[in-house]
């Protein structure tokens, strides 16, 4: 039999990186989506220590740190 022109052959390469490019995009949006609920859990975390009005020096200390790494991570 004849070999199948080239043409087919690239549009075959392109096919699959298109694939690979997709499950690219999707395993960062997953990465994103993930960060986005970490984020949002910290957050809600955060609000409830600080509605609290009986947190000791160290308690408020490690709420202060907690709030800095929430907002050096989650703030862009």
């Amino acid at each position: 039999g004849l070999a199948e022109p080239k043409h087919v052959e690239v549009l075959e390469e392109q096919r699959e990186e298109e694939k690979s490019a997709r499950l690219v995009d999707q395993a960062s949006r997953d990465r994103e989506e993930r960060f986005l609920q970490q984020c949002a859990e910290s957050r809600r975390i955060l609000h409830a220590k600080q509605a609290r009005t009986d947190l000791s020096e160290g308690e408020k200390a490690d709420l202060r740190r907690f709030e800095e790494n929430f907002i050096a991570r989650c703030k862009r």
